[in-house]
């Protein structure tokens, strides 16, 4: 499979290094999720799968998909301990955090779709935990309280009901699993245009990269109120995904990891901690690394499900989310189908069809938002003077000034530190152009960057017009997006 059969000694390497890829990206995502029920870790397996008819349950399609979960539920913990971690409150008893990966048949992609826990969903036929009734009811609800209505197996059709994809694996984890694995890790690199400050939370975190260990990481991804950006739960969901895209990208250079005896202990304490399926043993694991071999922070793809409404007020239930179903079909299809979130220009939909060249490109920042000096080194006349009128009549706040430049063959956009995902949102508009990052202090540029909001476009002969953009809420807090587009939020 790897070709290691040459040779014990690379039989050996590669089943190490398979191990610890895995590893990476699962205890990655799992040190991802927000509210991970908090306790000593339960070490359970439960039977999640056998009580679902296989009639109701999705067809098997290629690659592998896991439902990882975390509940909210404080059960089991002292006052002294909700203090240290900050969770104070009342649980629920729900799955807080819910998030959908999917392993790519080729081993070659990551894709992790999150779960709103607000999400109006049906609910599959159940009894009720309260015992009443000998029937088995049918409603609707919140998706998060499908785990307090029927536990593991409740939550599992209901998804898949949902979704049409089928589920193979289920974990769940906790606040205490959540910090142990961090620190175990050695921490997890973050990385902030602004301060962020949450006292709901306990977060606070000045500009910058940091590295948080177990204790901070928890405060990171529980945030909700960090007063800028994406507020609420899909803003949080944002931050879990990118947590966990440091995560993994960080461990990759762990030392750790290229010690036998050491990844051992980890894949123990990892499958010790988690509240799984009976078919997810220490053997499976290890089967299911095999499908990751080689995958880096770029091979991993995160997407929110769309959204059409999000303040569909239900009796009983409150404020929900309600899915955009046609987006969120074309999101699952293209889960079935082994094919990647994050698509190519010339990528076609599941059923063969070619995307509109003419539509309006999504992009994950406002481009009204963005302003933009367009610099004119094409060597033709009149070539700024388009540039500008066609970025601004797509949307970006053009200065309707272009300036002269030296000649270049290829157009490039720089930008400060503080840019970059305004930077690659107007790069989505330019296709021929590649980023400059330009740090604080450069003397070879006139132009202030530190705070400084305004790109600059320097026009070269390869180009060729402006791509219409468009942004809208679900792209910018859930759209699909490569784990290097989360470098910095």
């Amino acid at each position: 499979m790897f070709h290691a059969a040459r040779s014990g000694h690379r039989v050996r390497f590669v089943s190490c290094r398979v191990r610890r890829v895995f590893l990476l990206v699962l205890c990655g995502a799992l040190c991802g999720l927000l509210a991970l029920a908090p306790g000593t870790g339960w070490a359970d397996q439960v039977d999640v799968f056998g009580g679902i008819p296989e009639e109701e349950r999705p067809a098997a399609g290629p690659g592998l998909n896991i439902l990882l979960v975390g509940s909210d539920t404080r059960e089991g913990l002292s006052k002294a301990e909700k203090d240290r971690l900050h969770v104070g409150g009342a649980g629920c008893d729900c799955a807080d955090v819910m998030m959908l990966v999917h392993l790519s048949a080729q081993r070659d992609r990551v894709s992790v779709v999150s779960v709103p826990r607000d999400s109006y969903l049906p609910f599959a036929p159940h009894r009720e935990p309260d015992g009443t009734g000998d029937s088995e009811v049918r409603h609707s609800g919140k998706v998060n309280a499908a785990l307090k209505h029927g536990g593991p197996p409740l939550l599992v059709r209901s998804v898949e009901r949902a979704t049409g994809v089928r589920i193979d694996h289920y974990a769940e984890w906790d606040f205490g699993s959540f910090v142990r694995a961090v620190g175990g890790f050695g921490g997890a690199p973050v990385c902030t245009v602004r301060p962020m400050r949450d006292r709901g939370s306990g977060l606070s975190l000045s500009a910058g990269a940091h590295m948080l260990d177990g204790l901070r990481g928890l405060r990171y991804v529980r945030s909700r109120k960090i007063g800028w950006g994406v507020p609420g739960d899909m803003g949080r969901m944002r931050r879990q995904q990118h947590f966990m895209a440091g995560l993994v990208s960080g461990l990759a250079g762990s030392v750790a990891f290229s010690d036998p005896g050491r990844l051992a202990d980890l894949a123990q304490a990892v499958r010790a901690s988690a509240r799984v399926d009976e078919g997810l043993d220490l053997p499976r694991l290890v089967e299911l690394g095999e499908r990751l071999y080689g995958i880096g922070r770029g091979d991993m793809e995160f997407a929110t499900v769309p959204i059409a409404d999000f303040d569909h007020h239900v009796p009983g239930w409150g404020s929900t989310l309600l899915w955009d179903d046609v987006a969120a079909g074309r999101l699952f299809d293209r889960i079935r189908a082994d094919l990647p979130l994050v698509r190519e220009p010339d990528d076609r939909e599941p059923d063969g069809q070619e995307p509109d060249g003419q539509e309006p490109v999504p992009v994950l920042v406002d481009p009204r938002s963005i302003p933009v000096q367009v610099h004119d080194g094409s060597g033709r006349d009149g070539t700024g003077a388009e540039a500008d009128r066609a970025l601004r009549a797509t949307g970006f706040a053009t200065t309707g000034t272009p300036l002269p430049a030296e000649p270049s063959e290829g157009t490039v956009i720089e930008h400060g530190p503080a840019a970059e995902r305004a930077a690659r949102a107007l790069a989505t508009a330019l296709p021929s152009a590649r980023l400059r990052l330009i740090e604080t202090g450069d003397p070879d540029r006139d132009f202030p960057v530190v705070g400084e909001p305004t790109l600059h476009v320097y026009v070269g002969a390869d180009y060729q017009g402006v791509r219409p953009v468009r942004y809208d809420r679900n792209t910018a807090e859930g759209g699909a997006v490569t784990g290097d587009e989360l470098a910095c939020l």
